[in-house]
């Protein structure tokens, strides 16, 4: 969990500073502010692959500068020997695709990312058109203001790795801790973006929330994010490109239903009605993001395991 945890966190961590800077580069950048993050973050993504490039290898055995030590730690971290990595055999797609701890992990994958990004994508919209907060009053602030979820999360995850591992080096089961650290990351993603919508009214409790929302839902990285090492360590790179193909879906989708059902109403701009009319809109978004975080969590917890499959040879 520490170790999946850390890797993890560097998207976290890429977004607390990628956010404000491209905020501080729309308002005061070059070639006409907004195009210079464009071309400053295409740069970054060139050097990152150059260092990909050099430090990139397919396994622990076969990195020709790592030492025994880390490279021991990290097999038996995922519990695969570096033999077995290299090993060629049968993929069991149908036990795979009939597997219930793998459709826990697909489940938990998509309504994870249906909240996400609805918090991500949904929330500053929800604000200024159900509450009237101006974010883009100041778009350095506004990068600084969604900045701060991320900076949350980062600490949470690299909190959350450890305590699973404590739990489990206390004698807790791995199928209980996974569903206990999925189930908070959850149950706190779904209260507070409930909060947010029903409760915040001022930028302050506006960013309480969503910042608490989004950070403490990082409980769920050693929860449900992990498991797929555990189940099936083999083909773990397969089960991780299945799950993100619904995640990605969770994100597509999560949009959409919210501008299908956010509709600017046919009332008069300003008045009462109008305001009330967008605020319940934006209020059944919210609430369908916050159901979709408790089912994803529910059916983790029935159909998940922390054992190893018998499929998982191949």
């Amino acid at each position: 969990s520490t170790l999946s945890n850390i890797v993890f966190s560097g998207v976290y961590v890429g977004n607390v500073f990628s956010i404000p800077l491209s905020g501080i580069l729309c308002q005061y950048g070059f070639s006409g502010g907004w195009p210079s993050a464009f071309y400053v973050f295409g740069v970054l993504g060139v050097i990152w692959f150059i260092f990909w490039v050099y430090l990139g290898f397919s396994s622990p055995a076969d990195h020709p500068r790592i030492s025994k030590e880390e490279r021991e730690y990290i097999e038996s971290s995922f519990a695969v020997e570096g033999e077995q990595i290299k090993e060629e055999v049968d993929i069991p797609w149908f036990e795979m695709l009939t597997s219930p701890p793998v459709w826990a992990i697909i489940v938990a994958f998509f309504a994870q990312s249906w909240g996400f990004y609805t918090l991500l994508t949904c929330t500053p919209t929800y604000f200024e058109q159900g509450i009237g907060i101006k974010w883009n009053e100041s778009i350095v602030m506004n990068g600084v203001y969604s900045s701060l979820p991320f900076l949350l999360l980062t600490v949470v995850v690299l909190i959350a790795g450890p305590l699973a591992d404590f739990l489990r080096a206390k004698g807790l089961s791995t199928v209980f801790v996974r569903n206990f650290m999925t189930l908070i990351g959850s149950s706190f993603a779904a209260l507070f973006l409930l909060l947010a919508t029903y409760v915040a009214d001022s930028i302050t409790t506006a960013v309480l929330f969503v910042t608490l929302g989004l950070g403490l839902s990082g409980f769920d990285n050693a929860g449900y994010l992990v498991n797929l090492f555990e189940i099936c360590p083999k083909f773990s790179a397969l089960i991780m490109g299945i799950a993100n193909t619904a995640s990605v879906l969770g994100g597509i989708l999560a949009p959409i239903v919210a501008k299908a059902i956010a509709i600017e109403p046919s009332s008069p701009k300003g008045s009462q009605e109008y305001e009330d009319t967008y605020k319940e809109e934006w209020r059944e978004v919210f609430t369908i993001a916050a159901e979709v975080y408790v089912f994803g969590a529910l059916i983790y917890l029935i159909l998940a395991s922390g054992e190893k499959q018998p499929w998982a040879e191949g």
